[in-house]
């Protein structure tokens, strides 16, 4: 196998299939050894072949033919089949030409996207394991009915049809084939954890194959997995379009070359200067920068990438799991942008009703925090209105399980909601809860705000004794925090409750809380005699107490509009700015000494 290298040189073509003989008669990359097809759904199955000849598709029985237009590729459908755990062979024929695939099954596709969330594997940091070289997998994962695929990571200006096959990523990553679920190969320990635990959790509910196409990159934004069209008809993005359409233009080789020059005799003189002051850290030596045109950071890059390759495959659903990196940058053009990764995704499918069940981000620090203002709350908030924007799609609170880093340890309970969503919503159980509890209404009585909320089924509502993420210390008066923050134990009688208050002065303090029925909780705080606005979990790590009696929490939510966001990014901007300057002032000295 090749490994894949960070230069992406040309355009990415269809590869033959496995078991294709003739270069002529082609499959299309996603079609594979393994692979399951979507049960109950048309299934298109389309690749490359000689223009004008009449191509032949059999599976299962079932015979279809189409002619191949004038470029040579070709689409046709097989008609809705039930779901099957039998591995069967799928084949395409033109002529004398044959290319065809073995041990398919039938049963739910569905896909995975997002960042790093999503793509942290099973031997990174899985529930209650850690990472052990050699063997890398404890689980117990050997499943005939599960089946997975990793698409390759790339980012191209262009869109594509197709994928490479057969290369591998730094962690033993096997991108573009199918694989059945096996705890010693590579393949499942460097799959999707939360991925995993969304297949084994649906075929115990559902009791079908399931197949899993994991299209998640680390460190993404949203603009990146939208489509071009879907940016230009989004203002927001303008200015972000404009930027990389610049640097497309201005890339030559020569120029990366030249700049890359002077960066590096600037760095060199950074480092000089770094070690006569003795500096713990030495500055980052710069690389030879890569055409934009394949930068990851491309707007739409990974979209026509790793989206359009796929885009006649016929899948259940899609699980999203992204809005990290926003915190970084892009940060206010996320809520636009993370919508037309719904919308851009539809239109490829050619499904406008494609279930898409989206993770709102969990926050991220070293220690839990009652209140502060943060980039987090608002990815969170605009998470939020989208889904509530968007018909047909999901919502899994993440941040009742943070983490002292940006990635949440446990990911089986996540899963487990994601799948509650599923089976009540796309399979249709009825006697299935999901979501979030939902402010509806609030009311101000006396000097408490309560809280009116529309909760998943009706359910009624409590809140914890402790928060989640403490236990009860051996002393039996003092909570110790049970994951990796820095807090110390406190007093079980001053636990925060999550709440916070204010006046019209918007100068929040803790509050108390309790449940005066089953669907409404009152808010307050002595110090507030004249309650204007309640914020929960509103922190960079929040204490989260608020559940639904199913164990479906509240996420951070707020009652006013205040705007905290603008002096944020101001301030941001200042930074970044002093930087600059002092950056070029020492730049000015280090020449003006040599």
């Amino acid at each position: 196998m090749k490994t894949i290298q960070p230069l992406i040189l040309g355009a990415l073509f269809l590869t033959a299939a496995a078991g294709a003989a003739a270069p002529g008669l082609r499959l299309a990359d996603v079609f594979d050894d393994h692979m399951v097809l979507q049960r109950e759904q048309a299934v298109k199955v389309w690749g490359k072949a000689e223009a004008g000849r009449q191509v032949t598709v059999s599976f299962a029985g079932k015979t279809t033919s189409v002619t191949a237009e004038s470029d040579g590729s070709w689409l046709l459908e097989l008609p809705p089949m039930p779901a099957n755990a039998e591995g069967r062979e799928l084949a395409a024929s033109c002529g004398s030409e044959r290319a065809a695939i073995q041990d398919v099954l039938v049963g739910d596709v569905w896909l995975l996207g997002g960042q790093s969330n999503m793509q942290m594997p099973l031997w990174w940091r899985n529930d209650g394991m850690e990472r052990v070289e050699g063997k890398r997998l404890a689980l117990h994962t050997d499943h005939d009915w599960l089946r997975i695929m990793t698409v390759p990571q790339r980012a191209t200006r262009d869109p594509q049809d197709g994928f490479p096959k057969d290369e591998t990523g730094p962690n033993d990553e096997v991108y573009g084939r199918w694989f059945v679920s096996q705890a010693e190969h590579p393949a499942i320990s460097t799959f999707s954890s939360l991925g995993y635990y969304i297949g084994v959790k649906l075929h115990e509910n559902v009791g079908v194959p399931i197949g899993l196409v994991d299209t998640s990159w680390g460190g993404t934004l949203a603009s990146l997995w939208c489509s071009r069209e879907q940016l230009e008809q989004t203002p927001e993005a303008a200015d972000v379009l404009a930027e990389w359409d610049a640097k497309v233009a201005e890339w030559t080789p020569e120029r990366a070359q030249k700049q890359y020059e002077l960066d590096l005799a600037d760095w060199e003189q950074r480092v000089e200067a770094a070690k006569a002051a003795k500096a713990k850290r030495m500055p980052k030596q710069p690389a030879l920068g890569i055409d934009p045109q394949f930068d990851k950071y491309h707007p739409a890059g990974c979209f026509n990438a790793m989206i359009l390759p796929i885009r006649p495959l016929a899948i259940r659903g899609v699980m999203f799991f992204q809005g990290e990196n926003n915190v970084f940058d892009q940060t206010r053009i996320f809520e636009p942008t993370f919508r037309g990764v719904i919308d851009s995704w539809r239109n490829a499918f050619g499904r406008q009703d494609l279930p898409f069940c989206m993770f709102q981000i969990a926050g991220w620090g070293p220690k839990y925090t009652e209140l502060g203002d943060t980039k987090i709350v608002h990815i969170q908030e605009a998470q939020k209105a989208v889904h509530l924007s968007r018909p047909d799609t999901g919502f899994v609170v993440t941040a009742d399980h943070t983490h002292s880093d940006i990635h949440p340890l446990r990911k089986k309970p996540l899963a487990d909601r994601a799948v509650r969503w599923a089976l009540a919503e796309v399979y249709g159980q009825k006697d299935v809860t999901w979501g979030d509890p939902v402010v509806a209404g609030t009311e101000r009585k006396g000097g408490r705000i309560l809280l009116h909320f529309r909760t998943p089924g009706g359910e009624k509502l409590h809140l914890r004794s402790m928060p989640m993420g403490f236990v009860l210390g051996e002393d039996g008066t003092s909570a110790a925090v049970e994951t990796s923050a820095r807090n110390p134990e406190m007093p079980v009688a001053e636990l925060p409750t999550g709440f916070a208050i204010a006046g019209n002065d918007r100068k929040f303090v803790p509050a108390q809380a309790e449940v005066v029925d089953g669907t409404t909780v009152a808010v307050w705080a002595d110090s507030v005699s004249e309650p204007a606005a309640v914020r929960y979990a509103w922190s960079p790590r929040g204490f989260f107490t608020l559940y639904t009696e199913s164990g479906l929490p509240a996420g951070p939510f707020r009652t006013d509009d205040w705007d905290y966001l603008t002096p944020i990014l101001e301030k941001e901007k200042k930074a970044r700015e002093e930087k600059l300057r002092k950056r070029a002032a020492e730049a000015k000295a280090r020449n003006a000494v040599k």
